[in-house]
């Protein structure tokens, strides 16, 4: 993956990621919404995860990427984007692109 395609992991694929996998109606996704408010747990974080790692074809590494159950939105679209990018430009402690 390009830096140029890793500028597409923010708010908007996170949101269609939500609506995918988890069902969540478009108007609940607001950038201030928390994942608790959306009734999702620290479990469904670590899928969401695991599938952006396999749909970018990199691995996040622990310490890149920090969201939890109260992290908003917002935040989450930002800590992926950089998380993403990270990882694709080989500057995140450990990260390694997927075979």
């Amino acid at each position: 993956m390009t830096h140029q395609a890793a500028e597409g992991w923010g708010e908007g694929f996170l949101a269609g990621l939500l609506q995918e996998v988890f069902g969540i109606a478009s108007e609940q996704l607001r950038d201030d919404a928390t994942f608790e408010e959306l009734e999702l747990d620290s479990f469904a974080l670590l899928e969401l995860l695991l599938i952006v790692e396999n749909r970018a074809g990199v691995e996040i590494e622990d310490g890149m990427l920090d969201i939890s159950p109260a992290s908003t939105l917002g935040e989450a679209s930002r800590g992926l984007a950089s998380a993403v990018r990270a990882a694709v430009a080989g500057e995140g402690a450990g990260a390694e692109a997927l075979p």
